[in-house]
């Protein structure tokens, strides 16, 4: 009896100490897991808003880059750590394919990571190399049948299981060529370099690359600002379509909602800043993305349900 009364004691007293040190959060420095190879379009958002956080409340935010297997080494890492709030991962709405493609997935996206919030988020750049004898998706596509198995597309990093469904939705799927490499930038130095043919784009790399590279469609629902020739997927060769991305923070399930929260409320201030404007515009993101933890779960459910979907259809194949 006393035994457990003294448990009971104890149990009150950690109470209190748990609640003060998730106000006092971050007393520590914090680490973030990045999916991506340094200098990529990932890596450098997430050092933006870790910048931002160290700002704000005086504690170190350190960036680890963790690329390579689709995410899942960033993920290992978090994984391995205590749910406390003080190692984040910085990944990517493709997080979501690249777990439903497993057989044996090691983790849930919906069960096993708590959302902190996002960074950016939009529509996509549909690239072509100019080496490509095509200026619009219309002409793509022609090009693609009469040429199956000679074009590439430059997979940033992870599974990208809407732009499957895209090809699959155009006809091409089975005509193009698949080659992941560790992240946005090394995709984009191979589009560069006509190594691959087709990738997800950015403004700035069109803009001033124009006799390597050319932007030919914007997955989004409307128009991207700024290129605003670009005309979207929905409007040329299927009418309601649209795709968006995201980049952003997880933590491991079991982070106090508090610290979760905390992280989030700032996270959507420096959505505000000239920096973060600025960043998710060289991206080619548009979107209003202030959403806090409840809605980015939400999104996150939504994105797994659809993943499914797409296993069902054969888009997605479990390896």
């Amino acid at each position: 009896m006393l035994a457990k009364i003294a448990v009971i004691i104890a149990g009150a007293l950690m109470l209190p100490l748990a609640a003060r040190a998730q106000a006092d959060y971050p007393s520590k420095p914090v680490r973030i897991m990045v999916a991506s190879t340094a200098g990529g379009p990932l890596d450098i958002v997430t050092r933006n808003a870790a910048n931002w956080w160290q700002k704000q409340w005086g504690q170190a935010f350190i960036v680890e880059n963790k690329p390579g297997a689709s995410g899942i080494i960033a993920v290992d890492a978090v994984m391995r750590e205590a749910p406390d709030g003080y190692t984040l991962l910085s990944t990517t709405s493709g997080i979501s394919a690249t777990l439903a493609g497993m057989k044996s997935a090691p983790y849930s996206v919906t069960k096993d990571f708590a959302p902190v919030g996002i960074i950016c988020g939009g529509g996509v750049l549909l690239t072509t190399s100019t080496t490509l004898p095509v200026k619009t998706i219309e002409a793509l596509v022609q090009y693609v049948k009469s040429n199956p198995g000679k074009i590439n597309f430059g997979e940033p990093g992870v599974l990208s299981a809407d732009v499957e469904d895209l090809f699959s939705r155009l006809g091409i799927r089975d005509n193009i060529v698949h080659v992941r490499y560790k992240g946005g930038g090394p995709a984009q130095a191979a589009a560069l370099s006509a190594e691959v043919h087709l990738i997800l784009g950015q403004e700035s790399l069109v803009k001033n690359n124009p006799d390597k590279v050319r932007a030919i469609a914007y997955t989004g629902g409307a128009r991207y600002p700024g290129l605003p020739d670009v005309p979207t997927i929905a409007e040329t060769v299927l009418p309601g379509y649209r795709y968006t991305a995201w980049l952003g923070f997880l933590a491991r399930a079991g982070v106090p909602m508090t610290i979760l929260r905390k992280l989030n409320g700032e996270l959507l201030e420096f959505q505000k800043t000239p920096t973060a404007l600025a960043a998710a515009r060289n991206l080619n993101f548009a979107d209003d993305v202030a959403l806090d933890v409840e809605s980015m779960r939400q999104l996150i459910l939504g994105e797994a349900k659809k993943m499914d979907e797409l296993v069902a259809r054969g888009i997605i194949v479990r390896e």
